[in-house]
């Protein structure tokens, strides 16, 4: 998703107010983010939930 919105994970790190080795291990599929991170990111992305899981 970041690819697509031109957005650097550390930029979304700041617009979301998320540390960029959360986003990174969320990315990594490592963590599973709470529905509060995936607000936060989706909000600082401009997208709904559905879009960020669709990939659109």
């Amino acid at each position: 998703m970041c690819e697509k919105r031109d957005i650097s994970k550390y930029r979304l790190s700041q617009l979301s107010g998320i540390s960029q080795s959360s986003l990174g291990r969320i990315m990594a599929q490592e963590n599973l983010p709470s529905l509060i991170t995936l607000e936060k990111i989706c909000a600082a992305l401009g997208v709904t939930l559905s879009q960020l899981f669709s990939g659109r």
